[in-house]
């Protein structure tokens, strides 16, 4: 039996690549040549070891993973995310 349940309390991820005064603009130019991009997922009321985390990134015509990232010591995370989305 597989069990799914979702944080109900998390502070929003960061982009690492992104800026602006609320850091929640990412220009195309800069990721285009990139490999990957960082998403940091913070600390959450409730985080314990071997929890898992995955990012999706969303658009009107694709959706994209991350890997699945096991937690390990709690803390925050970084989950490097295809820039490219060849992990479809």
């Amino acid at each position: 039996m597989n069990s799914i349940s979702a944080v109900t309390d998390p502070a929003a991820p960061k982009v690492l690549e992104a800026h602006g005064s609320a850091g929640d603009k990412l220009d195309f130019n800069d990721v285009y040549y990139a490999q990957y991009v960082t998403v940091q997922v913070p600390h959450y009321t409730g985080m314990a070891r071997n929890h898992t985390i995955r990012v999706t990134w969303e658009n009107p015509r694709h959706t994209y993973h991350s890997e699945v990232i096991t937690v390990g010591t709690p803390g925050v995370i970084n989950v490097p995310h295809c820039a490219h989305g060849s992990d479809r």
